[in-house]
């Protein structure tokens, strides 16, 4: 099914298959998925994870309490980390998932920029997950289209919310996405692509070298840990004064009681890679003094 962009995919996901229940996540997530369930009053359980993604003991804990409509997972390229889980980490949360008898969403608008991963959860849990992606990060930001691949007993829920939230996909966007698939221009522009990100990921990787940045190599974005004394607010103020806009952890905590002493680091940018060098080198500057006290 087609949506208006992975965002509306799934807000209407949520509407079609959360409530009334809750929606499990990790403590750090997509921020649209935050935005979409307090909008629809769904409450939000962070279960706690590791560089791996969620851990099943800690979901399976969680889904116990009966209360679990919903478990998000972003197995591939996930925001704001940018990591990928394992196929071991992948198949044990799937199974966690059927004994529990919940629904999943993948949430996987990254999954074209990388290649020879695991397979998609999806793939191991086919009649409950909804896989969602999309084409404005993998082909064209201008290009909004989500594409939700659900099971058969999702779909009457999922087409009424689609319906509710959009009425329908612009069959003009519908129609240059579906022409670029067939005539292999899709595939073209995603290679080009995968291609320009991994020489990114390579500069950001020797520029943040031993600052605790672990780049995907096919991630466009990474997450930077901030050193004491560095507030997130503080460094975003004094990034942003530098001319390089951040985007501050707290922006992707699931629960307000969940501290994220980090900064997400956006590597795709339209600008040319002499810019997004002067840019890493800033905040790589900032890193290595101290914040401004209150009096400058």
């Amino acid at each position: 099914m087609l949506t208006a962009g992975a965002q509306h995919a799934l807000t209407a996901l949520l509407l079609a298959l959360a409530a009334p229940g809750q929606v499990a996540t990790t403590p750090l997530t997509n921020p649209g998925l935050i935005a979409a369930a307090r909008q629809l009053s769904l409450p939000v359980v962070a279960v706690e994870s590791d560089e791996g993604g969620m851990l099943p003991d800690a979901l399976a804990d969680v889904c116990a309490t009966g209360q679990i409509s919903l478990v998000h997972l972003q197995p591939t390229l996930a925001n704001p980390s940018g990591r990928t889980m394992p196929a071991s980490r992948r198949a044990a949360l799937a199974e966690v998932c059927a004994r529990a008898d919940v629904w999943v969403l993948e949430d996987d608008p990254l999954g074209p920029l990388a290649t020879g991963g695991p397979d998609p959860v999806a793939a191991l849990l086919p009649d409950r997950t909804c896989h969602v992606t999309s084409t404005a990060k993998a082909l064209a930001l201008g290009l909004r289209i989500g594409v939700v691949a659900a099971p058969e007993a999702a779909g009457p829920d999922l087409a009424a919310a689609v319906r509710a939230t959009t009425w329908l996909t612009a069959p003009l966007l519908g129609e240059v996405f579906t022409r670029w698939v067939d005539d292999g221009t899709a595939d073209t522009i995603v290679a080009a692509r995968r291609a320009a990100v991994r020489e990114r990921n390579a500069m950001a990787t020797e520029i943040l070298a031993g600052l605790g940045a672990r780049p995907d190599p096919a991630a466009p974005h990474l997450w930077l840990p901030l050193p004491d004394p560095w507030g997130v607010g503080q460094f975003t103020a004094a990034a942003r004064d530098a001319g390089v806009l951040v985007s501050p952890g707290d922006e992707y905590a699931t629960s307000r009681r969940q501290c994220a002493f980090g900064v997400r680091v956006g590597l795709n940018a339209d600008v040319d890679d002499d810019a997004l060098r002067r840019a890493l080198l800033s905040l790589v500057g900032l890193l290595h003094t101290s914040p401004r006290g209150p009096n400058g």
